[in-house]
């Protein structure tokens, strides 16, 4: 087998799933601390300017209904329409509450090269590296740790991987460079997405503080809706003159 080869590909798939499974996170925990919070209040006012703005809409068809009951259908049915985003909120909520310690969590297995302990898996327990048997269970354990984010899982499969013996494979330059190809596709694909197509934005402090500031000013437009919003449907609650 090519030592360059088998090289280049440890490397690559290496970079690849760092990049997928904890880098990524590490982005997303960056993303929240810094707009989490604009985000939420964002999402929030355009909620609520939403479920009014249905509330509104009906108050046009049926202007003489105010009373307690049909004020709670209206509420009801407006909420159940905009449920999915009620849930976005709910789910953002939880994570801004448990994202100072996620990222204590990411910074501690940073500090412990976790990505090292990704390499020396690949390299020893790769199915293109190595037809050892013992080799394929903790493959099998190594990816089903990345899916879980279970970081101490790598670390103790890695301690493992060390003790795993390399048996010669046939030549299968072939299926490494097939793999090589496929992982830089991956690569492109995945750099197209979020949270990688924030990665400039978080990692340069300067375009990071004029994005909050955009994000604040966003905001406050999204709040000035809401308030404008707001008193047309007091407006439009009052009982007219020609009803009493």
């Amino acid at each position: 087998m090519d030592i360059d080869l088998r090289r280049k590909y440890i490397d690559d798939f290496t970079n690849l799933i760092f990049s997928k499974y904890f880098y990524r996170l590490v982005l997303e925990k960056k993303y929240i601390e810094n707009f989490g919070d604009i985000e939420l209040n964002r999402m929030r006012k355009i909620y609520d300017t939403m479920i009014i703005n249905k509330k509104l809409e009906a108050t046009f068809f049926m202007p003489q209904e105010s009373s307690v009951t049909s004020e709670n259908l209206l509420e009801y049915n407006a909420r159940k329409e905009y449920f999915d985003l009620e849930r976005q909120i709910l789910e953002l909520e939880e994570n801004i509450k448990k994202n100072d310690k996620e990222i204590k969590e990411l910074t501690f297995y940073l500090s412990k090269n976790i990505k090292d302990r990704m390499e020396m898996l690949v390299s020893r327990t790769s199915p293109l590296i190595n037809k050892n048997s013992k080799a394929v269970s903790l493959w099998t354990g190594f990816n089903k740790a990345l899916e879980d984010a279970n970081w101490k899982r790598v670390f103790n499969l890695s301690s493992k991987a060390k003790e795993i013996r390399l048996l010669k494979t046939k030549d299968n330059e072939g299926e490494l460079l097939k793999e090589i190809e496929n992982i830089k596709e991956q690569e492109k694909k995945m750099r197209r997405i979020y949270p990688f197509n924030q990665e400039e934005i978080l990692e340069n402090e300067e375009i990071l503080e004029e994005k909050i500031l955009a994000g604040q000013k966003d905001l406050k437009g999204v709040e000035e809706s809401y308030l404008r919003m707001a008193d047309y449907y007091l407006s439009s609650t009052q009982t007219p003159r020609w009803y009493s």
